[in-house]
């Protein structure tokens, strides 16, 4: 078990063993009225939803997958019509589904329940291609009146853990340390667009507090951050954005938003502080569950909020970096080179960043002033798609995200002797942009380019960037 975990069971309110529930087969009396409910029969209850969840999958049925879930539940896609998006595409292209949920541990408080499961999850497509999510969970459902739902899931760190006792957590490497809250649990979270993150829920389960590093692949601003946060509303239906304010964290410049997060029948209420240096987000944050149990919380964030130490980071090795060469990039294990378009500043994506996202390789660009970039990635296909395919899927996913926009300047074409295709869309993330992708298919790697022109005026400037690039990009024929 998680050694971080132990302080937290030391509190009022046990940690229950789900897997002993289900092997001993506990039975319980309904309760007459006015008596109280046995802890054993929700506790059942609890574990009833993850294996009817689970069960769901193997039958491949979409729609009973989603009603074990509240409304708006996004998971790791951050967006819930894009999670329900994924979901459905999955498993119609899944020939076969297999999927455990072993529960390890439970602990309830009113209507809130947080559950430690292993999970196991395989996805056999067409072709032999494989999807898998494996490894613990954390995972919070709430009581809804027609019965409990799956609210939240991330997956549990595997790589560092919070000692028992420890006063603050330090992570060198990203340059910032924060104190632990006592008698608070602490979870090490994992999620593919996080860097290192951790959680932390108070002992009646009402409330959370979060910190998250993310080393962005993209150039991003505070006044971005922000404008993204106003369109919550948009993303998730029934939310309310309240208010911003400028701040500090860590003693830097930060961004701080208020807002009501609508998660099926009750709304959370969520504060996020974000302060940005150099490619890395720092985000802390606080929830609380009802709204209404905001203020309990406000003091435990403030004084999370001061005890927060943003500190220089280790120089990197000297020399250049992952891809980097002089003048331009060069991938000999992937067979991906280009030279630096005249006037842009290229950075290449760590290995921890492209690992955690599940690219083979990454690096954008950007002018030295403006918002505006170009990202270049790969990823390995799980079987072989047609360009068509592809983006369809891919269109298919930001619809889902923001809505149904129209698509232009479709067209086909050869970069370095392999087929491609090309389009373009305008869209509202926070801000209006307009973007162009294009998709090269080599062999089972897909290579995609976006160029994100924030505002849309600075669009034909980024796509003569782009045309530069693909007459100039050369890929091995490997």
């Amino acid at each position: 078990m998680n050694a971080a975990l132990r302080g937290f069971r030391r509190r009022p309110g046990p940690w229950r063993l789900a897997a002993l529930v289900l092997a001993l087969g506990w039975c319980w009396r309904v309760p007459a009225q006015g008596e109280a409910e046995a802890p054993g029969l929700e506790d059942q209850a609890v574990v009833d939803v993850l294996h009817g969840a689970a069960q769901a999958l193997i039958d491949r049925d979409s729609a009973a997958v989603a009603g074990f879930f509240v409304q708006n539940f996004a998971g790791p896609f951050r967006v819930p019509r894009v999670a329900r998006t994924v979901l459905d595409q999955v498993l119609t292209a899944a020939q076969t589904v297999t999927a455990e949920v072993r529960p390890n541990e439970i602990r309830r408080e009113g209507v809130r329940a947080l559950v430690l499961a292993d999970l196991s999850l395989r996805f056999t497509m067409a072709g032999g291609g494989v999807q898998e999510v494996l490894g613990e969970h954390l995972v919070w459902l709430t009581r809804e009146p027609d019965g409990w739902r799956i609210a939240v899931a991330e997956r549990l760190a595997t790589d560092w853990s919070v000692a028992p006792g420890a006063m603050e957590i330090c992570w060198p490497e990203h340059g910032v340390t924060f104190p632990v809250p006592r008698d608070w649990g602490a979870f090490p979270t994992s999620a593919p667009d996080l860097t290192r993150s951790v959680l932390f829920a108070s002992p009646n389960l009402a409330g959370s507090l979060a910190v998250a590093v993310v080393a962005v692949p993209v150039p991003v601003s505070l006044k971005g951050i922000a404008a993204r946060h106003r369109d919550i509303p948009r993303l998730y239906p029934g939310s309310r954005f309240l208010d911003e304010e400028e701040t500090t964290l860590g003693g830097e410049p930060a961004i701080l938003t208020r807002l009501h997060l609508a998660m099926g029948s009750r709304m959370i209420a969520m504060e996020t502080v974000v302060a940005i240096r150099g490619n890395r987000l720092y985000a802390a944050s606080r929830t609380a569950t009802p709204a209404e149990a905001a203020a309990e919380f406000e003091a435990a964030f403030a004084e999370f909020r001061r005890g927060f130490v943003l500190a220089e980071i280790p120089a990197e090795p000297a020399g250049p970096g992952p891809g980097l060469t002089p003048g331009g990039y060069a991938d000999m294990r992937h067979g991906v080179d280009f030279p630096i378009p005249e006037g842009w500043l290229l950075t290449a994506l760590d290995k921890r960043t492209l690992r955690k996202r599940g690219w083979a390789l990454g690096a954008h660009l950007r002018r030295a002033e403006g918002e505006s970039y170009i990202l270049l990635g790969a990823r390995k296909l799980p079987r072989p798609i047609g360009l068509k395919e592809l983006q369809e899927a891919e269109m298919k996913t930001i619809d889902a995200a923001v809505g149904e926009m129209g698509v232009t300047d479709e067209k086909d074409l050869t970069v370095s002797g392999f087929p491609a295709r090309s389009w373009s869309y305008s869209l509202t993330l926070g801000q209006p942009r307009r973007r162009r992708e294009v998709f090269v298919v080599r062999g089972n790697l897909l290579l995609f380019l976006i160029g994100e022109a924030i505002p849309p005026s600075e669009y034909d400037d980024v796509c003569a960037t782009v045309d530069t690039l693909l007459a100039t990009l050369r890929l091995a024929d490997m």
